[in-house]
């Protein structure tokens, strides 16, 4: 009886960290950042490079616009950001 009241002990204890590991990590805090890509006359741009910079640690995260002009750079990390889009021919 002492062993099976052990093992369930062992395995409470258990079960008690993973949950506390789960709640620590859904405690993350970042951002996504969408938005549409276009031209001066409003034309969406497709397949453009987008880049979000930190301005403090310089980490990056790039996407690529959809043929929409749409994109999505998600778990960003809590700062402040400069956003910058290249596509051949535009300036």
């Amino acid at each position: 009886m002492k062993a099976f009241a052990r093992t369930c002990t062992s395995l409470l204890t258990i079960l008690a960290l993973l949950l506390m590991s789960l709640a620590a990590r859904a405690q993350t805090v970042t951002a996504t950042l969408e938005g549409r890509v276009s031209d001066a006359t409003g034309a969406v741009l497709a397949k453009a490079a987008v880049k979000a910079a930190n301005n403090s640690t310089g980490f990056t995260r790039t996407a690529t616009t959809s043929d929409t002009g749409d994109y999505q750079i998600a778990l960003l990390p809590v700062g402040t950001y400069t956003v910058t889009t290249e596509l051949k021919g535009f300036k």
